[in-house]
């Protein structure tokens, strides 16, 4: 039981952790997000995006590590995705083959 609660505090911890290193980077598009919703163009959007990122220019090296990680995770994870959205999209097709040969015989009726 202790190994138990030990892995799952450990998993809340990274969990928290990752999201507070995304955090800016949420925050960024929000800003703009904002500024472009609002009409106030492109460019202020970049640089108010860009002030954000550059507010958190200390996390730059944990945002590295971060990004490493998930490079290798989606390497690792990239062939089983494929595949599945492979699967995903054949059953997506024949359902829709499906459909139109039922409307067309609907149509002939």
């Amino acid at each position: 039981m202790w190994t138990t609660l030990k892995r799952y505090w450990h998993d809340a911890r990274l969990t928290l952790h990752i999201a507070i290193l995304l955090s800016p980077f949420v925050l960024a598009v929000w800003v703009f997000h904002a500024a472009v919703s609002n009409n106030l163009g492109v460019p202020l959007g970049v640089s108010g995006a860009a002030a954000v990122l550059l507010f958190f220019r200390r996390w730059r090296g944990q945002w590295a590590v971060l990004i490493a990680a998930l490079w290798r995770l989606r390497m690792r994870l990239a062939p089983d995705l494929v595949a599945f959205v492979k699967v995903k999209l054949q059953r997506a097709q024949r359902q829709v083959q499906g459909d139109w040969r039922d409307l067309q015989r609907w149509a002939r009726r």
